[in-house]
């Protein structure tokens, strides 16, 4: 399993080499060190850090607008303890949505945003449709719900109330669709049907 940001090099969706980012990058604490990132590898004989799916505002909340109810959220994903899913469909309507003129006045440094994105996000490729019953009113916010549940993922984080009107028909499926604010490590578990 990866460390967010693990200190090592590995090949970024554009084919090149990528160093860690260096520690001005990261936004709620200092980048882990080589040694820190190796104590965050879990053994191969325990199952995978569960994953979450961020919507774009969400990760606006952790990387541009700094919102501390991110907080518990970035050190999850710093540590190892989450991983976050996205697609390419994704990285491109963040970098999109960096250029929009509603948000000059926070200043983002898109190319930072950018790299913590190729850094620590595990890309997968396109998700095949959520069935027609689990439709999102906002085509553009579809691609979030198709890949949490394609990767059969606890969580999707997102302050869109088109995905979160669907929470309560993805709690059956074991997927819980909440805001970043409102997100525990434990929530997606519990929420998972039993029988």
């Amino acid at each position: 399993m990866k460390a967010c940001c693990r200190a090592q090099k590995r090949a970024n969706p554009h084919g090149t080499a990528q160093q860690s980012l260096p520690k001005s990058l990261l936004v709620y604490s200092a980048a882990p060190s080589a040694a820190t990132c190796s104590s965050n590898l879990r053994p191969t004989s325990l199952l995978p850090a569960p994953a979450v799916v961020l919507d774009t505002n969400t990760v606006l909340d952790w990387l541009v607008f700094r919102d501390a109810a991110a907080a518990p959220l970035c050190a999850a994903l710093e540590s190892g303890a989450l991983r976050w899913l996205a697609c390419q469909r994704m990285r491109d309507e963040l970098a999109r949505t960096l250029g929009y003129r509603a948000l000059a006045r926070w200043n983002p440094d898109s190319e930072r945003v950018l790299s913590v994105f190729d850094c620590c996000a595990e890309l997968h490729p396109e998700p095949p449709p959520a069935p027609l019953t689990l439709r999102c009113s906002d085509p553009d916010d579809q691609v979030f719900l198709d890949l949490a549940l394609a990767h059969g993922v606890p969580w999707l984080l997102t302050h869109d109330r088109a995905l979160l009107r669907l929470a309560r028909r993805t709690r059956a499926l074991g997927l819980c669709i909440t805001t970043p604010g409102h997100w525990h490590p434990t929530q997606g578990r519990a929420a998972r049907p039993t029988g």
